[in-house]
């Protein structure tokens, strides 16, 4: 089972300024919430080598508007939110554990913030359903903040949305949590998946996509945002379909590319 929390927030002063680099600090709440539900799987999680992902993907501050000028202009006029995502039961144990209380004061960097109601459960999904859902002939995926994509041999994040790449994060977090969730689920072998997607996914429509620049070297996110239609023509083999459709059930949970942690990659998906 996915779940995804909501952690309703008020500024505690009557205006504030947030860079819009805040993801390495929404990273340290949730590090520091994991700590006090679960220490030793918080320490397991911060201390384990890049091999596999992390079991959570972060928003960021929710309701904050577009920055102007690298920050964004906040009022306690407004309530503002984090959503994060748990993707496996024991993360989601542990961050249930640890998330603060209604009233409770912290500090996102050097803002300082008051918790406006309990935190809530707002989603979930289940690996199973995922898979044994319909095959998606076609689908849209908007970008909702950053995507970070940087293939081997690039030194750049990439500025195109190119299908092989959107997909081979979400196989790899797919292959670390979902057969442990489910032991009838299979672990989908990434180069078939990356070849499948490769011949048979296109591109079929473009309404809005742009490179964001949130003030890289302050710790910023640089990435693709927008929206964009995929579709799957002609009657390819239906197991890897079943894999991919999969796939993309699981990006609004999981986020697509990397620093899902610092509120990179979040998706939404507009059903074909």
């Amino acid at each position: 089972m996915v779940r995804v929390f909501e952690i309703p927030l008020r500024l505690v002063a009557r205006w504030a300024a947030l860079p819009a680099a805040h993801g390495r600090a929404v990273r340290a709440l949730l590090y520091g919430w994991l700590a006090r539900g679960d220490a030793e799987f918080a320490r397991f999680l911060h201390e384990e080598g890049g091999g596999r992902p992390k079991p959570f993907a972060c928003s960021p501050l929710l309701g904050a508007g577009e920055p102007q000028d690298g920050a964004h202009l906040l009022s306690s006029e407004h309530t503002y939110s984090l959503e994060i995502s748990a993707l496996t039961e024991r993360a989601a144990e542990a961050l249930r554990e640890g998330l603060p209380e209604a009233g409770e004061a912290l500090r996102l960097g050097q803002t300082e913030m008051r918790v406006a109601e309990s935190p809530r459960e707002v989603r979930r999904g289940d690996y199973g359903e995922m898979f044994r859902g319909r095959r998606l002939r076609k689908w849209g995926f908007r970008f909702l903040s950053p995507v970070v994509i940087q293939p081997d041999g690039m030194r750049s994040p990439l500025v195109l949305p190119e299908p092989r790449f959107l997909f081979s994060g979400l196989t790899q977090k797919w292959n670390a949590f979902a057969p442990e969730e489910s032991a009838d689920l299979p672990t989908l072998p990434p180069g078939g998946v990356r070849a499948w997607v490769e011949e048979h996914v296109r591109i079929t429509a473009i309404h809005d996509l742009w490179t964001e620049d949130q003030g890289v070297r302050d710790g910023g996110l640089q990435g693709f945002m927008g929206e964009v239609e995929f579709a799957v023509p002609g009657r390819p083999r239906a197991e890897p379909w079943l894999a991919v459709s999969a796939l993309v059930r699981l990006a609004p949970y999981a986020g697509i590319g990397g620093r899902s942690l610092e509120g990179a990659g979040r998706v939404e998906v507009i059903a074909g």
